[in-house]
């Protein structure tokens, strides 16, 4: 691996901050707010396959999402479905872990995404 352990976490902020400023033109800020499990969330989850095997997963309010979706598809409410709302976040997850592997991989390293 390219990174050491320590500077992973500082690597996944900036890929996720670049990922969602240039593919749905929103900034992304640390939160120490816990994640709540009994709200209404929208999921996308990418298995990495190689060089290690993982999946990373991202996941958000169905708030979040779905203007993350308007945002990327430039299309607001009613006409917006769920699926579209899905297919957006799985796009953003897809770039932001082909940008991570990218990081965290030496550059002659060839990663595999399933």
């Amino acid at each position: 691996m390219a990174l050491i352990h320590s500077s992973l976490d500082e690597a996944i902020l900036k890929e996720v901050s670049l990922t969602f400023e240039g593919m749905a033109f929103s900034e992304v800020l640390r939160s120490s707010e816990k994640l709540d499990i009994d709200r209404d969330l929208q999921w996308s989850c990418l298995n990495i396959v190689k060089p290690i095997e993982g999946c990373l997963t991202i996941i958000m309010p169905v708030t979040l999402a779905k203007t993350l979706g308007e945002n990327m598809l430039g299309i607001e409410g009613e006409e917006l479905t769920d699926d579209m709302v899905r297919d957006a976040l799985a796009e953003v997850l897809n770039t932001l872990v082909g940008r991570l592997m990218k990081v965290i991989t030496k550059s002659d390293e060839v990663f595999e995404l399933g």
